[in-house]
């Protein structure tokens, strides 16, 4: 049997469970009945079974619950009361521990929750130091995105609308999650070592984009489609050799030019893929490794600049792409991969104006940081502000103060690594 058609069916199976955890006493035979139900078709998967929300949605292993029954859309329902935002059963899980789990369900347990066999969490990376997670420090939840990210965007480089369609079910979910107050920052601040770096990276971005496009106060449907164009914004190195893309080394001239082409043939991929598609999509696809004063790649037109939402996933892309581990080099931290792109802006690469809201996003300059001023000097945050996260107020290694948003002539030109861990940032 397909295995999305057998884990289809152990939703329907744990949905009708969690209704007789409802319905009937505790130990009582109609419970234990159900949980073999499931018990016996999860044989088959031959696998652990995994669910996800994404919104108001279920994701049943790697796909979208479709046309949910009344009782599995009361399994998600239950799911989403108790925050229970990824699930994960094994192979080898017994009918009582079943049980248990659907009881915990139904009193709204939230997470981190695990017994024999199964485990439900946020998406975040609150249990990932203490428990076996597919790969380190990273959650099961967003383990799921990752795979939808991936699925989306391989189906876009193939020229299949469905990817399209499935990558805006992605960016609903992600928006969703944002407008309830999940924390999706939490794994990307600290997976920095999956191996499926563009779909990882295409995730990151998306996310990140969207956090500071709320911070902004840019609402839907606006930060929807510049949140999928951030997505998307790498989908033309599906076509790149993997030789290429993965070579531990410099490109040679020939190789630079065929990587150089990426962002001209996603956007040519996405110009095709549906006629309802957001111009921001395919425009922040092409875009997005333009520069302020024009320099980067492909050549600018006369007199053509770069869109606004493309200088943000430009920003974004590049802080990513440097705090994550690559063939050629480690990762850097987040305060050197912030002190690059800040360096950036300065000179004139980047957009200043967009930049400050990414800091604030990050949480890079706060309350205790040391940063280096553009006259060499060292001084630790003392204040934040609001209006600018760039222009905090300082106090100097003379113990004296000073107000940057008062201040002209000087200002903030890298962060300082912390000389101490944070205990749970993996920073």
């Amino acid at each position: 049997m397909n295995a999305q058609r057998t884990a289809d069916k152990l939703y329907k199976h744990l949905a009708r469970l969690v209704q007789a955890v409802h319905l009937y006493p505790a130990g009582s035979d109609r419970q234990l009945k159900s949980a073999n139900l499931f018990l016996e078709e999860f044989r088959e998967l031959g696998a652990p079974f995994r669910v996800t929300l994404l919104g108001k949605d279920a994701v049943v292993e790697d796909r979208l619950l479709a046309e949910p029954t009344p009782v599995e859309r009361a399994l998600t329902l239950a799911l989403r009361r108790a925050e229970w935002e990824g699930t994960r059963i094994e192979q080898g899980i017994g009918a009582e521990a079943l049980v248990e789990m659907a009881e915990k369900l139904v009193a709204r347990k939230t997470p981190y929750q695990q017994g024999k066999g199964w485990e439900a969490c946020h998406l975040t990376l609150e249990t990932a130091k203490k428990h076996d997670l597919p790969v380190a420090n990273a959650a099961v939840g967003y383990l799921k995105l990752l795979a939808q990210s991936r699925d989306s965007i391989g189906a876009m480089a193939r020229g299949n609308a469905e990817g399209y369609i499935n990558a805006r079910e992605l960016v609903a979910g992600l928006a969703d999650n944002m407008t309830r107050g999940g924390d999706l920052l939490s794994p990307i601040r600290n997976l920095r070592h999956f191996d499926e770096y563009t779909f990882t990276h295409a995730l990151n971005v998306s996310v990140i984009t969207m956090a500071v496009l709320k911070a902004l106060g840019v609402g839907e449907p606006l930060c929807g489609d510049m949140a999928l164009g951030a997505l998307c914004h790498d989908v033309g190195k599906e076509t790149v050799p993997k030789e290429i893309l993965n070579k531990p080394g410099r490109l040679d001239d020939t190789e630079k030019a065929i990587m150089d082409r990426h962002p001209l043939e996603g956007a040519k991929i996405l110009t095709n893929l549906s006629s309802d598609m957001s111009p921001f999509v395919p425009v922040i696809a092409y875009q997005h490794h333009f520069r302020v004063d024009l320099s980067g790649y492909p050549q600018a037109l006369p007199g053509q600049k770069a869109h606004p939402a493309s200088e943000l996933v430009s920003i974004v892309d590049t802080f990513d792409a440097l705090r994550t581990v690559r063939p050629y080099r480690e990762a850097f931290t987040s305060e050197n991969s912030f002190s690059i792109v800040l360096n950036e802006a300065r000179r004139g690469k980047l957009n200043r104006k967009l930049v400050s809201p990414l800091a604030g996003v990050l949480g890079v300059v706060r309350i205790g940081v040391q940063v280096r001023l553009t006259d060499n000097s060292t001084a630790s945050v003392v204040a934040g502000n609001r209006e600018d996260a760039l222009l905090p107020v300082l106090r100097l290694a003379d113990g004296e103060y000073l107000d940057l948003a008062q201040t002209s002539g000087i200002s903030i030109a890298g962060i300082l690594e912390a000389k101490e861990e944070k205990p749970g940032t993996g920073e």
